[in-house]
């Protein structure tokens, strides 16, 4: 069993390893689609991934990370803990109570991920991952993966 008091991010609360900001902007999301009856699979987001300059003394870097990108991907959810925490904050006290009982407890991400191979070497501003999916679950990914791959690709390179 994990030792959910060790402050490393473990599957139960790796979805929890993302900027406040984006949780509180997902919720905004929801609640406007809620409102205004828009579908989430009609609510679509892309970003891209890229370096805007190298670091002194480098003609290029290594990518890295992709695995670990797509194990988030595939396996981060909101535990019943992790929905306690959030309904507890003032800021979700407008947010309309099925967040918490219906998205969040049922939330897996639905995106389209491209990424340039393991590997490769890339230059500054080339895209080196494009995601793209419903608003709420690009927000919700885009901290870790600028994260995991930045820190991945500056120990590869």
């Amino acid at each position: 069993m994990k030792d959910l008091n060790s402050g490393f991010i473990n599957d139960i609360n790796m979805i929890l390893a993302t900027d406040f900001y984006q949780l509180t902007m997902g919720a905004a999301y929801y609640q406007y689609n809620l409102e205004n009856s828009v579908e989430e699979i009609d609510d679509i987001a892309t970003f891209e991934l890229f370096v805007r300059r190298l670091p002194n003394n480098r003609n290029y870097l290594i990518f890295a990370g992709l695995e670990q990108a797509i194990y988030y991907l595939q396996n981060a959810r909101f535990t019943e803990k992790t929905i306690e925490f959030l309904r507890k904050k003032k800021v979700f006290k407008k947010v309309d109570p099925s967040f918490f009982d219906e998205f969040l407890p049922n939330f897996k991400f639905i995106l389209d991920v491209w990424a340039m191979k393991e590997g490769n070497f890339f230059f500054p501003n080339e895209p080196i991952m494009r995601v793209q999916g419903p608003m709420f679950h690009a927000q919700i990914a885009e901290t870790y993966l600028l994260n995991v791959i930045n820190f991945q690709t500056l120990v590869a390179s």
